[in-house]
């Protein structure tokens, strides 16, 4: 072997061995302990001296809690949890343990719970079949990575009152009576890669909660929804997958401002994607296919925008507006749902532009006083019953702009097998089904390129990334998946 490739080995076998080191410590060996109780800084700094470990509680040198198994049902504190933390800011990292049967025995105990505490990393543990697994109240900058946290009582990870957290690539399942992963009044957390599915409730839930960012988890097979959303604002859903769930993949209720872009919810039990009350929200490239009633449903919600998501193989309704005005539906593709395409419902001043509707019950259908929505530039071809159907309480409604009107396909010819044209328009208007006056005036010749009619986008505020600066890696890492993520691979009611 020549000098310098031993010196590349020699050097690349000296970083594993120090990566091993800053990840495992010390020891690798677990061992039993009692349960933790810790109050302030002091007292943490006299836990770790007792127990000989290592770290000094700064940001270069954090205190390390590892590898200790522990029997929750025998819970010590002031609530009798296996781990329990309070009122200490110092750098901490508790890693590599396994906590277990918080409620075994007729014990209550979480596996981990801390209260207002900073600066905390909790990574890599094993905790199952507590009451909580893992507890944040009034706790901030922490990061939570890599745990799986199982078979819990009242839900996988909690946080409340409990702003700018990360919880990254954890596994939360079989979770009961609770939601896998929980947020109540907190704001500014980052939640990336983690897996909530088969949990009795929501795999993923946000209450009263804002400003967060939720990317990449998956929250499938879950007992209620897979991502619920109530009276949470300004948040953003990116590239999540909630299917198989026995409620809806996403759903937002009261929760206005929300960001929903490349999502998949496939395949659930009632809605793909729900909104009800919630306005000002864009909605964009996401995919609802399969669901048991329909793929996309707005309910008393305005001002909302739809563009390029999919809304396919519904067993009711593609895309569904009811009691919601004043929304843009632009280059959404509905086709091959058993009702229809897009429907609308006492909802008026809509915008639908660019959108494929083919092949489902009816094409696009208005009712119950849908007045004065404009309809243009769509490709409404093959439905069943009807390309566009308008019932008579539904006035003023425009099925063109005034200058462009939709491409009804072969079905234009069907009805006007006489009408000529310009190689742009018909000269025979259109008219739509039903007892309503609806009108295409200028019916086009050829097919449509689908775009995005829209130059304005809901604005969110911006996120305070303040993390714990002792888990920089953590945050890389997730910036790493993320892209890696997104290289490997682009994502492919009730009537008010």
């Amino acid at each position: 072997m020549n000098h310098s490739k031993f010196f590349c080995i020699t050097i690349l076998a000296f970083l594993l061995l120090g990566l091993n080191s800053w990840y495992s410590g010390q020891s690798t060996l677990s061992e039993d302990h009692s349960p933790i109780s810790i109050e302030g800084n002091d007292a943490l700094a006299t836990f770790i001296a007792t127990e000989g470990l290592t770290g000094e509680g700064t940001f270069a040198s954090p205190y390390i809690i590892e590898n200790f198994n522990i029997d929750a049902s025998f819970g010590g504190g002031i609530r009798g949890n296996a781990i329990e933390i309070r009122s200490t800011d110092a750098y901490l990292i508790i890693r590599d343990c396994t906590i277990e049967d918080g409620r075994a025995n007729w014990a209550a105990n979480d596996g981990i719970y801390l209260s207002n505490v900073k600066n905390v990393e909790i990574s890599h543990n094993e905790i199952i079949n507590n009451i909580c697994g893992i507890e944040l109240e009034n706790s901030n900058n922490t990061v939570i990575s890599g745990n799986t946290v199982n078979n819990n009582e009242v839900g996988g990870i909690s946080l409340s009152f409990s702003n700018a957290n990360t919880l990254f690539q954890n596994t939360v399942s079989n979770n009961d009576w609770g939601s896998g992963i929980s947020l109540s009044w907190s704001n500014n957390n980052i939640l990336s890669g983690n897996t909530a599915g088969t949990n009795d409730a929501e795999g993923i839930y946000l209450g009263s909660s804002s400003n967060n960012t939720l990317t990449e988890n998956i929250a499938n097979n879950n007992g209620y929804d897979g991502i619920f959303l109530s009276s949470s604002s300004y948040n953003t859903l990116s590239g999540n997958m909630a299917s198989y769930n026995s409620e809806s993949g996403l759903q937002m209720q009261d929760s206005p401002n929300t960001t929903l872009s490349g999502n998949t919810a496939n395949d659930n039990n009632e809605y793909g994607i729900y909104l009800s009350q919630s306005s000002n929200s864009r909605l964009s490239e996401n995919i609802a296919i399969r669901n048991h009633y329909k793929g996309i449903y707005l309910g008393s919600s305005s001002n909302n925008l739809l563009s390029r998501n999919t809304a396919n193989d519904n067993y009711d309704d593609g895309i569904c507006l009811g009691s919601s005005s004043n929304n843009i539906l632009s280059g959404n593709t509905a086709n091959d749902n058993y009702d229809d395409g897009i429907y609308l419902s006492s909802s008026s001043n809509n915008i639908l532009s660019g959108n494929t509707v083919n092949d489902n019950g009816n094409g696009i259908y208005l009712s119950s006083e849908s007045s004065t929505n404009t309809i243009y530039f769509n490709h409404i071809y093959g439905n069943t019953d009807n390309q566009g159907y308008e019932e008579d309480d539904c006035i003023d409604n425009r099925w063109d702009n005034g200058t462009t009107g939709n491409f009804w396909e072969d079905d234009y010819l069907t009805n006007y097998p006489s009408a000529s044209n310009d190689g742009t328009f018909w000269d025979t208007p259109y008219e739509i089904s039903g007892d309503g006056s609806g009108i295409d005036r200028f019916p086009l010749v050829g097919s449509i390129t689908t775009t995005d009619t829209t130059t304005t986008a809901t604005t969110t505020d911006d996120i305070d990334s303040d993390t714990p600066g002792f888990s920089l890696l953590v945050a890389i890492s997730v910036g790493i998946f993320l892209f890696l993520r997104k290289r490997k691979r682009r994502r492919n009611e009730i009537i008010l």
